[in-house]
């Protein structure tokens, strides 16, 4: 089961599935307000995480293997430590807490109230903006085949003009700083108690999370183990997915 990362949909795996579906069931969701699905009342990480499992209890999935990136490896960690019956292994790629301290202080300006709906509603004006402002996401956005770019600006083209995705962005991402700084013993406790593999993949070239972040999870989680995708930025599952995808079999091989 694999979740998205903020502002993204579950079409961030479009290239693992061919990848991974060949002998597991691969489920991904756009998360409520994101993508294809409508929302769900506010979004915060309590609420997709229920979502989540929700999810895997109407599929009769049993124990699954939890993937996310960034923010959705967040939600990931929060399902399986809120139901650790569903979990047979965790997979956080670029993103999870605890954080390292300072990690949210660059996107201050959108998560300050007013301040950061007037940055996302101007790239409405403006489409070539908000294509280059995905820039910090890629180690090489512009190394990416043509069509993955263009896939790219309409996708995020998409985003901007939508005001469900604009108002479930900014609620998600509020969520998520109150969390770092108000919960940030409730994720250290349960990640030392967890007792499931996990793995932390991490883009060699990641701009938005720093690599302290996976030091410090893989310091406290006691079944955790580490993977640096070279070449790869924030989203590993975009610029590198066969070297994450042969990361993520190699887990399932060991289970």
């Amino acid at each position: 089961m694999r979740r998205h990362g903020l502002g993204d949909e579950a079409d961030t795996w479009r290239h693992l599935f061919p990848l991974l579906a060949r002998g597991n069931r691969v489920i991904a969701l756009d998360l409520p307000g994101f993508g294809r699905s409508p929302p769900a009342g506010r979004a915060n990480l309590w609420s997709c995480a229920g979502t989540v499992l929700g999810l895997l209890r109407a599929l009769s999935t049993g124990p699954s293997i939890l993937v996310g990136s960034s923010v959705g490896a967040v939600i990931a960690e929060l399902s399986a430590f809120r139901e650790p019956g569903s979990t047979r292994a965790l997979v956080c790629i670029d993103g999870g807490l605890p954080q390292a301290p300072g990690t949210l202080k660059a996107m201050m300006p959108l998560i300050l109230p007013f301040s950061g709906e007037r940055i996302y509603t101007a790239f409405r004006a403006d489409h070539d903006a908000a294509f280059a402002s995905l820039d910090g996401y890629f180690a090489a956005r512009d190394a990416l085949p043509p069509e993955d770019r263009e896939f790219l600006r309409a996708r995020v083209i998409d985003r901007v003009e939508s005001d469900t995705q604009r108002r479930a962005y900014f609620s998600l991402l509020r969520s998520l700083t109150l969390w770092d700084r108000c919960r940030p013993g409730w994720f250290h406790r349960n990640a030392a108690s967890f007792q499931k593999p996990l793995l932390l993949a991490w883009g060699s070239e990641d701009r938005i999370i720093p690599r302290t972040t996976m030091e410090l999870i893989a310091a406290i989680a006691p079944h955790a183990r580490t993977s640096l995708i070279q070449g790869a930025g924030h989203l590993p599952q975009q610029e590198r997915p066969r070297e994450l995808a042969a990361e993520i079999e190699g887990l399932i091989s060991s289970l």
